[in-house]
């Protein structure tokens, strides 16, 4: 969890593969998220917003997949597969 700079109000969640997921510009986190908590497919872990430098604009999300934990990689096929 962060709130700095300008991802603005931040979330990173690591897979147990080792997968890190990075969601920037959230409006706020849902209730009971906290730093080392594990969560699960579906469940609620940050409203859309437009904190950091995307403050004013539109809501979004910035979403970033790292696998294993290295450099960022498109996500279209990893989400794809889940859909």
């Amino acid at each position: 969890l962060g709130s700095h700079g300008r991802g603005g109000i931040m979330l990173w969640l690591t897979a147990r593969s080792g997968d890190v997921f990075f969601y920037a510009h959230m409006r706020g986190y849902a209730a009971g998220i906290r730093v080392g908590r594990q969560v699960r497919a579906g469940e609620a872990v940050a409203y859309v917003g437009n904190t950091g430098n995307a403050r004013g604009g539109p809501c979004h999300v910035h979403f970033e997949w790292h696998p294993r934990g290295g450099a960022p990689a498109d996500p279209f096929r990893l989400l794809r597969s889940i859909r």
